[in-house]
C-alpha cells in the first residue's frame, strides 16, 4: 500500500468531481434507517432526504423503522400532510418490519434488507438505491453529485460519499474530524483501485449488483464494511466522491461511540 502511494504521488488518478444537470434521471430508492433515535432528530433526517433536488418522479424516500414507535408513524404522516405530498411517489414511505420473538433480527443490516424487499414489491423498480443514517444530513444535491459516477462508468456498482462533522467544539481540539474519510490518505489508494470502504452513510449502489452478490448481507454489526467487500471481492467497483455531501453528528462520548459503530 505504501508504495503504491509513493508511486502514485502526482494523484493524476483522483476522481474528478460530477453532476448531474439534466431534468430526467435515473431512479433511486432512499432508506432512512432509524431504531429508537429522537423524534426531532429522526424528522431532521428526514426532511433532508425528502428536499433532495432531483426529479420527484425519480426518487422515492422510505423510512426504516426498527422501533416500531408510534409517534414517528404520526410525524410522517402530518408531515406528508404539510407538505401536500399526496402523490404516492412523492411521499414518504413509513415501514417497520416485525421481529419474530427467539429468531435473530440483525439489527440494522435486517432492518435495510427488510426495506430493500419492501420496496421491489413497488413498480417501477428503481436503478439505484441509496442509504442515509439519522445522524447524518445530506446536501441537498447528494444524488446530483453521487448518481452520475455510477452513469458514467458501468464498472462502478457503488459510490461513497465524503463527509464531515457538524458538532465538533471549535478548533477541534481531539481531532475528532480527521477521522473521517475525506481525510484519510490510504482513501486516495482504495479509489484508485476500486476498493472504497462502503460506509453505513450517503451511498449510492446499483440495485442489480446488490442482487448479484445474494441481496444485503446479514451481520450484527459492521454490515456496511461487509457489503463493500462483497463487491469488491465480486469484482464490482466501489468509489469514493470526494465532495463532501453530507454532515455528520459525531459521538459525543465513548458509550454513543460504541453505539454507533454497532
Amino acid at each position: 500500500m505504501a508504495l503504491y502511494l509513493l508511486f502514485r504521488r502526482e494523484k493524476a488518478w483522483q476522481r474528478p468531481r460530477l453532476r448531474l444537470v439534466r431534468a430526467d434521471a435515473p431512479t433511486v430508492d432512499g432508506f432512512v434507517t432509524c431504531c429508537g433515535e429522537d423524534v426531532d432528530l429522526v424528522m431532521g433526517m428526514v426532511r433532508a432526504a425528502s428536499s433532495q433536488d432531483y426529479p420527484p418522479c425519480s426518487y422515492r424516500v422510505f423510512l426504516l423503522d426498527d422501533a416500531q414507535s408510534p409517534e414517528l408513524e404520526d410525524a410522517i404522516q402530518a408531515y406528508n400532510q404539510q407538505k401536500g405530498q399526496q402523490h404516492a411517489q412523492q411521499a414518504v414511505r413509513y415501514l417497520a418490519r416485525t421481529k419474530a420473538p427467539g429468531k435473530p433480527h440483525y439489527f440494522k443490516s435486517g432492518n435495510l434488507c427488510f426495506g430493500i424487499e419492501e420496496s421491489s414489491k413497488i413498480r417501477p423498480l428503481s436503478e439505484y438505491i441509496g442509504a442515509l443514517g439519522v445522524d447524518a444530513i445530506p446536501e441537498t444535491d447528494w444524488l446530483r453529485r453521487m448518481v452520475p459516477h455510477l452513469v458514467v462508468d458501468s464498472k462502478m456498482d457503488a459510490i461513497v460519499a465524503g463527509l464531515r462533522h457538524y458538532n465538533l467544539p471549535a478548533g477541534d481540539p481531539l481531532g475528532q474530524d480527521i477521522a473521517t474519510p475525506s481525510d484519510i490518505t490510504i482513501e486516495h489508494m482504495r479509489d484508485a483501485m476500486g476498493v472504497t470502504n462502503l460506509y453505513g452513510s450517503g451511498y449510492v449502489m446499483r440495485r442489480a449488483a446488490l442482487q448479484d452478490i445474494g441481496g444485503w448481507p446479514l451481520a450484527p454489526s459492521a454490515e456496511d464494511l461487509y457489503c463493500g467487500h462483497l463487491l469488491a471481492g465480486a469484482g464490482r467497483g466501489v468509489g469514493f466522491c470526494w465532495d463532501v455531501c453530507q454532515h455528520d453528528l459525531s459521538p459525543g462520548s465513548l458509550d454513543a461511540l460504541s453505539k454507533h459503530w454497532r
